[in-house]
């Protein structure tokens, strides 16, 4: 399963051309910041009070689904904590729906996000040398 590696390879991809064949064309880190932004939530850990116990970010990577660091959302479930996510001065309920804590990955479910999907890569177009960017 190459879900652990979709984000970095989507972000080292993404200084390339918009052309399937085309010759990778750098860019620069501002400029892919303001590519992928649209995709990138907040993600929220709250207690069963509504407190907030965590922060943290997440990409969208289909309709309904956000990529997050597992150190921020396994354990808060295994304690009652709830996760939302939040974009565009909305606020979504999340539930976990999969989870890899050996990579750090997990991916939650976010019914109704009004977001765009980041556009993913394959870690196997990665060279050695090129730059890859961790956003989110």
């Amino acid at each position: 399963m190459e879900v652990a590696g979709f984000i970095l390879a989507f972000l080292s991809s993404m200084a390339a051309a918009d052309m399937p064949n085309a010759a990778p064309i750098p860019l620069a880190p501002e400029r892919i910041l303001m590519r992928v932004s649209p995709s990138i939530v907040v993600v929220d850990m709250m207690d069963v009070q509504g407190k907030s116990t965590g922060q943290g970010s997440g990409v969208v990577i289909g309709v309904d689904q956000v990529a997050t660091a597992c150190h921020l959302v396994k354990e808060a479930a295994k304690e009652g904590k709830h996760a939302l996510v939040r974009k565009s001065g909305k606020t979504f309920q999340a539930t976990l729906q999969y989870s890899d804590p050996d990579r750090d990955i997990c991916q939650l479910n976010v019914p109704h996000l009004e977001a765009t999907p980041i556009t993913l890569g394959s870690a196997k177009k990665n060279r050695t040398g090129q730059h890859v960017y961790a956003i989110g």
